[in-house]
């Protein structure tokens, strides 16, 4: 049987991990970001993880760093978060012989939410807030932490390495044959862009902490219950704006564009369920609740950018940024669409 590249670079980290062949390996839906699987070795479950998106040690470095510090000063949390695993490697990540960094973590139960409903969306507004309230703690307390290695949001010419500004513009203006059929969302994100770029300094003036960063359906387990299980993939925390971790996760809330009337009442029902749960733990002053529709379109254009540099390293093929291209525009164009009601309800808090 004919094993794909990405089984083989998962068998060669379960066997550096477990110290033998004799492990299972399972796919599992995972993100866009990483290749993920179940592994089952002497009674326990993990997860694997082998890392796409880039192969710097001291980014995932980090990651564990203060996964392993937020375990041990937040032992109270109401959620599980992961935990990196040695196995019979003596450490938690490896580097594969073609580059990749790998890492094993232990297995965190729990369902895929269904943020359409109002009561999960509001445990994950609170679980949202608790983890923020941690991630601060844990910069005050965690003398030797490390700098994290992605910037903020707001510095969007460091985003990607391979997306200076200037030339993420002339994509915009002129794309190439392959995405001439995108041109009017292109059109959307270069405006974007150009109107952003002017208020980066302004916004760079508001309150700062670690965050999470990628809060969202994907990065979130549920109980059966419906609670909040676990918070999950941490790579890409950094120090960013306090306000920034309910924005995004208000970003991945916003009706779909093209919605009818009953489903955008629906959409807003739980948006408005996450905020009243995450500020009743996690409040946010008048100036950071009204950045908030900016900080949603500033997250737009970053995943815009991330996937723009996933393409011209060549990590994605064209297919891939096709798809987030129309996206991340309607997305913008959700958040002005929307904007009035949102600063209602964010400055009603």
């Amino acid at each position: 049987m004919e094993h794909s590249n990405e089984d083989t670079l998962a068998n060669e980290a379960a066997l550096r991990f477990c110290g033998s062949a004799d492990y299972r390996l399972e796919v599992c839906g995972g993100g866009t970001n990483n290749t993920t699987r179940h592994l089952a070795y002497a009674g326990q479950a993990y997860m694997l993880r082998l890392y796409n998106t880039h192969e710097e040690w001291e980014k995932a470095a980090f990651e564990h760093q203060l996964l392993i510090a937020l375990r041990r000063l937040m032992p109270g949390l109401p959620f599980g978060i992961p935990q990196p695993e040695m196995g019979a490697a003596g450490v938690g990540l490896i580097r594969l012989e073609n580059g990749k960094l790998a890492a094993m973590f232990r297995y965190l139960d729990g369902a895929a939410p269904d943020f359409g409903l109002p009561a999960q969306a509001e445990a994950f507004g609170r679980a949202a807030g608790q983890l923020s309230g941690a991630l601060e703690q844990v910069e005050q307390q965690e003398a030797g932490l490390d700098l994290p290695a992605y910037p903020p949001y707001y510095a969007l010419a460091a985003a990607h390495p391979s997306c200076p500004l200037y030339e993420v513009l002339r994509f915009c203006w002129e794309p190439s044959d392959e995405f001439a059929g995108c041109m009017e969302a292109l059109d959307v994100l270069g405006r974007q862009l150009e109107k952003v770029i002017p208020v980066l300094d302004k916004l760079a003036l508001l309150p700062h902490q670690l965050i999470h960063g990628d809060l969202n359906a994907s990065n979130a387990l549920v109980t059966p219950s419906g609670e909040i299980a676990a918070l999950l993939d941490f790579e890409f925390v950094t120090r960013d704006l306090k306000a920034m971790e309910p924005s995004v996760c208000l970003w991945g809330l916003l009706p779909e564009a093209g919605a009818d009337e009953q489903a955008e009442a629906r959409a807003w029902v739980s948006l408005e369920a996450f905020w009243r749960g995450f500020i009743e733990v996690r409040p946010l002053s008048a100036a950071e609740c009204r950045v908030i529709p900016e900080l949603m379109q500033l997250r737009s254009l970053d995943v815009f950018l991330h996937f723009l540099g996933r393409y011209r390293d060549g990590v994605d093929d064209a297919s891939m940024l096709l798809r987030q291209i129309p996206d991340t525009a309607a997305r913008l164009g959700q958040v002005e669409k929307h904007g009035e009601r949102l600063l209602v309800l964010l400055e009603g808090q």
